[in-house]
């Protein structure tokens, strides 16, 4: 069973040994637990490439030279780089906790069971026994989800590779225009524009068609270039308001200063330059939709207008005297972690809970590969029509593969640029796309460098770890060069306490064998035995 990582943060050395003597010894049998007396010392485990599960901290650090709020700071630090870690806040000072540090304590995760006051000195056997029985049981359900997520996992690879093996042998049995035309036919196959016989692509399609039927504002999230543009569009078609105005606020291509007057419109004379009244964005949407894309880059004060649209459907233009009421539904998407943004204070905890009613995660193209098959179809049909081509009908199996196997960082969006570049470069005349065409489309500036690009060296680990890419020790080395190939296997010997697992290794590094990996890392001079001993 794997050990649950526990780390410890107090600025009292007594503090320190107390937490040692009646938490870390009585459960050394169910957790490794570590201990740090500042941020500084949190920073320093982060950038070793150290994970925790569960992370223990109290709230004023002032003894080191902190602040009386380090805690929350290490709390956050926490939640952005360790994926699923339960936070513990223990402190004498719960009194001193306003209405803000509530809400953000919220928003890092930090539930009533897991704030926990400091008893009186004179008996503080009490607190240490809350602590011990409160990381037992995180520690032993963490095992119990660790044990069926493994499952999970493995069950998860079989069905996908499975759905991926049959997509791949349907697609290159007959012409692409064919598939194309089936899975247009095929309701299982899409809604809307988006593509996917996936099993994330049918719960996406499952949210959609939930999302359609009621009238609660909708939270899109996912990365860019996975459609959210296209999610929202087929909510509102499918929905009651289907006749009725859908209007979108970009508000990456707004720039502050003007962005309430785009939203809200404003009154003649309402500031320099507005010489004339103008209409809002919202009052267009009247009756029907609002989709607000890229709703993480707005500014405290816009966010606390449109908060009261979303709780009354009420707002004033600039410069007006009289409120506008207005019959909306808001669809809002972004490709930022709201939660992180709430955490650090730049978006409302208030209008994050009023938005994440209804929510629908696009994943990743990398995350649903067993569809590239069929946007290739899609697309490929659609370029031939708009380019006039009556060749190029096919894919060989070759380059089907290299198209799979691609990490695509800007996700559907570039599959599709990839797929017109064929068309720009490759023999038209030509009865099947060939390896060579994807290879030439692949190599232009942007497209195959983004994969490497995308991943900056000194946070390669990180993302690994979070599986927001995959890439096996020589990938590591090629691209990134030996030293960064040398800092990862690092991290991850310190991560995985010695060599990662044949599991551990498919999951995180494309497959490598155990012995592959050992040998690899010899190769550059690592060994469990070197690392163990430099980061003492």
């Amino acid at each position: 069973m794997a050990t649950i990582r526990v780390l410890f943060c107090d600025d009292s050395g007594g503090v320190l040994k107390g937490f040692e003597n009646n938490v870390s010894k009585p459960l050394e049998n169910l957790v490794d637990a570590q201990a740090s007396s500042s941020i500084a010392g949190v920073e320093a485990r982060i950038a070793a490439g150290e994970t925790f599960d569960i992370v223990v901290t109290d709230l004023n650090f002032e003894k080191v030279g902190g602040s009386p709020r380090d805690g929350l700071e290490i709390l956050r630090l926490a939640r952005e780089h360790w994926q699923g870690v339960e936070p513990i806040l223990m402190t004498a000072y719960e009194g001193s906790l306003d209405v803000r540090d509530g809400l953000r304590l919220r928003g890092l995760g930090v539930n009533e069971e897991n704030l926990l006051a400091k008893t009186d000195a004179e008996d503080p056997g009490i607190t240490w026994l809350r602590l011990r029985e409160r990381i037992q049981g995180i520690a032993l359900r963490k095992q119990a989800e660790a044990k069926e997520m493994q499952s999970l996992k493995r069950e998860n690879r079989y069905l996908r590779e499975t759905v991926a093996r049959e997509v791949r042998t349907w697609i290159l049995s007959q012409p692409l225009s064919a598939s194309a035309a089936q899975i247009a036919a095929d309701a299982d196959s899409h809604l809307g524009e988006q593509i996917g016989r996936s099993f994330v692509m049918k719960e996406v399609f499952r949210r959609m068609r939930r999302a359609a039927v009621l009238p609660s504002d909708v939270l899109i999230l996912g990365p860019t270039g996975t459609g959210k543009d296209l999610v929202a569009r087929s909510i509102h078609k499918l929905s009651v308001r289907a006749n009725q105005p859908f209007v979108k606020a970009d508000l990456t291509t707004t720039t502050q200063n003007l962005l309430e007057s785009e939203l809200f419109g404003h009154e003649r004379g309402a500031f320099t330059g507005a010489d004339m009244r103008k209409e809002g964005l919202l009052a267009l949407a009247d009756k029907g939709t609002f989709f607000l894309d890229e709703i993480g880059n707005i500014s405290p004060e816009v966010q606390a207008k449109l908060l009261r649209v979303l709780e009354d459907r009420r707002f004033r233009p600039l410069g007006s005297q009289r409120e506008r009421v207005v019959d909306v539904r808001v669809i809002a998407a972004t490709n930022e972690d709201l939660g992180r943004a709430v955490a650090d204070g730049s978006f409302r905890a208030d209008l994050f809970e009023r938005l994440n009613v209804l929510r629908i995660l696009l994943p990743s193209l990398a995350d649903r590969a067993e569809d590239i098959p069929l946007l290739v179809a899609m697309f490929v049909t659609a370029d031939r029509e708009r380019f006039g081509v009556r060749g190029l009908d096919r894919i060989s199996p070759e380059a089907l593969d290299l198209l799979m196997a691609q990490p695509w960082p800007r996700n559907v969006r570039q599959l599709k640029h990839v797929i017109e570049r064929v068309f720009s470069e490759a023999d038209t005349e030509a009865e099947t796309i060939d390896v060579r065409a994807i290879d030439v489309a692949l190599a232009e500036p942007g497209v195959r460098a983004a994969a490497s690009e995308s991943v900056p060296a000194t946070d390669l680990f990180r993302r690994i770890l979070a599986r927001e890419v995959s890439l096996n020790l020589p990938d590591i080395k090629r691209k990134f060069g030996e030293d960064a190939a040398r800092d990862v296997i690092r991290k991850a010997m310190i991560h995985f306490r010695g060599l990662p697992s044949a599991e551990e290794c498919d999951e995180h590094f494309g497959g490598c064998s155990p012995n592959a990996w050992r040998q690899f890392a010899f190769q550059l001079g690592l060994t469990w035995k070197a690392v163990k001993g430099s980061s003492k």
